[in-house]
Order: structure tokens, then sequence, then C-alpha cells
């Protein structure tokens, strides 16, 4: 009866959980997230200097703002801008927007946009107590419980709410990348991490790290004067260290920048010359001013064509209005022009000129010539000489050969042995 009763109660206690939680604000578990999972994990003398998880960034920026929504709080970038096209704006496409994440209305919808991001990466943190041997300095200290008070001290200013913000996922991603490396290299940051990365997604970055750079440096100060606290060790390596991150990725946005105005300017070329060109695939091949349309144009190219002393390939023929004289090149500088849209899905072809491709370089040794042709070895046996039989005569030349002579053996009676114990008798002679 017990039994049946506590079964009861448990039932009636998951249905009405289940039944209250659409009410309730959606918070979603920290295990259910997409960690700020560094390639180099930040931990010092055995404890991991990050404590932040997703949840905090959604007390601080989330939860705490609901009432403020003209609060910062957030950092999105519109990824449907982050490839170069010839509509690509190169002054304002990538530009990062402050915005509120409870916006999105909970937790979840939050992560989905957003990651919990270190202004100030941890990395930083990490490559600076690994250089000035503070790790090492920690684990030989006799009072370990001493040492990691220190330790919580430093890690506490490093996951303060001032250095949480959320951050678009893709670009923080590109973030994370560059500092993992920037600290692999010991300081060094010569280009982009992923070849995969857009121009507009690193000079986002950038922009982000430039909205946020007021922040940074007020923790890396932090960071410096905590270190000087706890273990004595003066001087401004968190702060120099980060600066010199961010003048390695500014020097590469500049990069990107030039590359993103070539490759605007170049698409947009591309995009207006089938309008505006004559004689492109897409445009029209009569001049501007004449009165006959492109037909005719075409109707008067018809014996050109078929006059010419050789067959025209195919790309002499797509160069409209391109005039072939009888016997023209197909190579070279008094080549027809080439036309300015190829077939649809083929490859420009690379033309080298014959000046500039490089020959086979000569040998450092000449090949080893022999003076005079050796001459044949003779057999240690004399080669076997077979007769040729008589059936088989030589063929004169020609004539065709006779055929084989057949030769049949005589007949010769075979003798059978008489047995020693067999008589000779009398022949019987016919029977009547």
């Amino acid at each position: 009866m017990r039994f049946a009763a506590s079964l009861l109660f448990l039932l009636i206690t998951a249905a009405s959980s289940v039944v209250a939680s659409p009410f309730l604000d959606s918070v979603v578990s920290d295990s259910s997230q997409d960690a700020h999972i560094l390639g180099k994990r930040a931990s010092c003398n055995g404890i991991d200097m990050r404590t932040a998880k997703p949840r905090d960034c959604w007390r601080i920026n989330g939860l705490v703002l609901k009432g403020q929504l003209h609060q910062v709080a957030a950092y999105q970038y519109d990824m449907t801008k982050a490839k170069t096209t010839a509509h690509t704006n190169p002054a304002t496409d990538y530009q990062v927007h402050p915005t509120n994440p409870a916006l999105a209305g909970s937790q979840s919808k939050a992560t989905a946009l957003y990651t919990c991001d270190h202004i100030m990466e941890l990395q930083i943190l990490q490559a600076v107590l690994d250089d000035e041997g503070i790790c090492k300095a920690a684990a030989a200290m006799a009072d370990q419980a001493d040492a990691k008070a220190k330790l919580y001290a430093i890690r506490a200013v490093a996951n303060s709410d001032q250095n949480l913000v959320y951050f678009q996922k893709e670009i923080e991603s590109v973030k994370g990348t560059a500092t993992e490396k920037f600290s692999l290299q010991k300081g060094i940051l010569t280009g982009k991490p992923k070849a995969t990365t857009t121009d507009l997604e690193w000079l986002a970055m950038e922009d982000y790290l430039t909205k946020t750079a007021s922040i940074s440096h007020a923790i890396a100060k932090k960071l410096d004067d905590e270190i000087e606290a706890q273990f004595g060790v003066k001087g401004t390596h968190v702060a120099d260290k980060w600066n010199k991150y961010m003048a390695a990725v500014k020097l590469i946005a500049v990069k990107a920048k030039s590359d993103l105005n070539s490759d605007v300017k170049h698409l947009k070329q591309q995009a207006a010359a089938p309008q505006n060109q004559p004689g492109n695939c897409g445009g029209s091949t009569t001049p501007p001013g004449s009165p006959t349309g492109s037909t005719h144009s075409a109707r008067r190219m018809i014996p050109l064509l078929t006059r010419s002393a050789r067959p025209l390939s195919s790309l002499e023929k797509r160069a409209a209005g391109a005039k072939v004289p009888r016997g023209a090149a197909r190579s070279g500088p008094h080549a027809p022009p080439a036309p300015s849209c190829p077939l649809p899905g083929a490859k420009q072809k690379k033309v080298v000129p014959r000046n500039k491709i490089k020959t086979k370089p000569a040998p450092a040794k000449k090949p080893r010539v022999p003076a005079k042709r050796p001459a044949p070895r003779k057999p240690a046996k004399p080669k076997k000489v077979v007769p040729r039989p008589a059936n088989r005569p030589r063929r004169v030349p020609g004539k065709q050969a006779p055929p084989r002579k057949r030769t049949t053996p005589k007949k010769k009676p075979r003798k059978v042995p008489k047995p020693a114990t067999k008589s000779k008798g009398k022949s019987r002679g016919r029977r009547r």
C-alpha cells in the first residue's frame, strides 16, 4: 500500500513539472552548450583558468538586461554579407553591431546565435603565466593551498563579468583560432590561420576588437596588477602581449581591406562588361550609333567565315564582330581577340609566351659517348645447323614454294615367330 502511494506521488510530481515548464524562462544546461574549446587549454598548476559558463553570459547579459534593452551586451554580424560580391560595400559590410541578447527571448535562442566570449582572451594570460614562470613558481611552493588561492585570485579577474560578452558564433571562432595560433607561434601572426576565412570575416573580428578595446585593455591592466600583488612579478606583461596581438590582427586587416576593395572592383567590372561592352557574349555586336542591329552584323560575318582558308576555332567563331583575315595566326601577338566571356563552366587557359617558358637546364656532366661501336662478341659454342629435310625443297625467290613431297614407305610382311611346341600338320584342304 505504501509502495503504491509513493509511486502515485512521483507520477503527480513529474506531471506537474512538465506542465509548468512552458511558463518558465528557458534555461539550457552548460553540458548542451558549445563551450569555447581552446586548442591549448588555459591551465596553471593543475587549475583550469576558465570558470565562465554559457549560463554566466545569460545571467549577466540576458536576464539582468531584460528591462534595459538599450544596454549593449552582445555583438552581432550579418553572416549573409561574409562573402564578397559585386554588391558588397567595403565601407560598412564588415562592421559588427552592438545589440542586446534579451531580444532573442531565451537562453537557448541566444546560444544558437552567440558564443559567451572572453573579450581579453585567456590564452594571452596563459602565455604570460608560462613565460614569466608563474606556474612553475606556484608548483614549487611548499604551501599548495596558498599557491592555489593566489591563482584563484588571478582567475577571478580573467573571468569577471566585465570580460564576458555574447559574440557572433562564426566570427568568435575566427578570433579563437587566431589567438591560438598567436600563442603557439610565440607572439607571431603573419596571416589568417584558416584559408577559408574571408576578408569580411577577418575585418569583422578586427572591428569587434576595436569596439571592445577599452574593456580588454582595462582587464589586461587588472591582470598585471593582480599578478604583481600575488607573485611579485612587476611589469605590464599581459597588456604588452595583448597590444602585440591586436597590432598583428590590424596589420592583416589592412591587407584584407585592400584585397576586398580590389575584389569588389573586379567583380563590378565583370558584372558590367556584358551590358556595356560591344562584342561580348551578352552584349550587342553593333558599334554605338550604328543603325543596323546585331543580326545584320552576324550575317555579314558569314561570308568571312566561309571564305577562310582554314577552319576557325570555337574561340574565333565566338569572338563576335572580330574580322579574321585570310591565313590569320591562331596564337601569338597577331592572333584574333578571344571572347570576353567563355563557355559556361569553362576555365580560362593561361597563355605563357615562348620567350618566358623555362627550358630544361643542361646537365652538369655531359653523358659519356663511346668512341666507336663495340664489336659483337663471338659465341662460345658454334650454332647447331640442322640440315634441310629432303621433302622440304627451298623456295625459289618470287615463286610459291612447291608442296611437300609425300614418301610412302614400302609395306613389308610381318614376321611372326612360330611357337616351339606347335608341330607342322597336313593341310585339310577344302571342305566339301
